[in-house]
């Protein structure tokens, strides 16, 4: 991105923040009802930033407008998606917050693919179906359940009760609001609702993706599974246990991308030639 770009965003940013002062402070003076009446009006349909297909987000808040950016923040992950789905595959989007990636999977897979949107955030995920709504895209299930390796019920703990934010099984001084949440291991969620197996596996969970993977070693083995793409913090213990887990599997780093957070990078494996090999003569 260039310097004057980014330098257009910062005023884009400071001006429709303004905007958002004035509007918060303007419903203060008036009704509950007014005031719920006239947040729903300032809701807008804004375009993601995906140029191959007209995308659209259900956009009501600041934090919701960031999510409409993701293309840019990760263009790894846009190619990746572009370079490894096929017609009739099935995406796993564990970790979705409020669509992105899920909806630039549907253009691309249309009404033959299916995509899971596993969204545990009550806030979140509301926004969520409405972004999967206002695009008519009846390929995409948007999933209120975190993952995990243990099937239950735990307490979610997430850094804002906003849209677009996440949250995670611990505890931090950042934390502002405790919502029970559905927990599944995977494997068993696909083993009681009759999922289908994912062709791709994406998973942004803020550090839990190693409880993940621990409840999903028959999802794993399965030849279906092509390709995941992983985030990690690159100089955690957990960073080497997620990459053992998946070598174990059967899969290969393909490709390592670095964030502008230091040591979080988006990690790409794919299944080695000699698993597919060995699964083909099994077969």
């Amino acid at each position: 991105m260039s310097p004057f770009r980014g330098l257009e965003r910062w005023f884009e940013d400071r001006w429709q923040g303004a905007v958002f002062f004035v509007a918060r402070t303007t419903l203060r003076l008036v009704t509950g009802k007014r005031r719920l009446a006239f947040r729903k009006d300032l809701r807008s349909l804004v375009p993601l930033d995906y140029a191959s297909h007209p995308v659209k987000m259900d956009i009501g808040s600041p934090q919701e407008w960031v999510r409409t950016r993701e293309c840019e923040k990760e263009p790894e992950t846009v190619a990746w998606l572009e370079a490894e789905l096929r017609s009739g595959d099935t995406f796993y989007d564990v970790g979705a917050n409020t669509g992105a990636y899920s909806l630039v999977a549907a253009a691309l897979l249309g009404e033959e693919g299916r995509v899971f949107s596993f969204e545990p955030g009550a806030a979140t995920y509301a926004c969520l179906v409405r972004n999967v709504q206002c695009n008519g895209m009846s390929q995409v299930v948007p999933m209120p359940v975190a993952l995990c390796d243990r099937t239950g019920l735990v307490t979610m703990h997430a850094r804002s009760e906003a849209e677009g934010f996440v949250s995670s099984f611990e505890a931090d001084d950042a934390c502002q609001a405790v919502q029970p949440s559905l927990c599944y291991r995977l494997d068993d969620l696909i083993a009681q609702l009759g999922l289908p197996a994912p062709s791709l596996l994406k998973m942004d969970t803020d550090q839990t993706e190693d409880l993940i993977l621990a409840g999903a070693p028959q999802t794993l083995a399965n030849p279906m599974l092509r390709s995941i793409l992983v985030e990690v913090d690159t100089g955690s213990e957990r960073c080497a246990g997620i990459h053992a887990v998946l070598c174990d599997a059967g899969f290969e780093l393909a490709s390592n991308h670095p964030h502008g957070t230091k040591g979080v990078a988006n990690r790409i494996y794919r299944r080695s030639s000699r698993d597919e090999s060995r699964t083909t003569e099994v077969s």
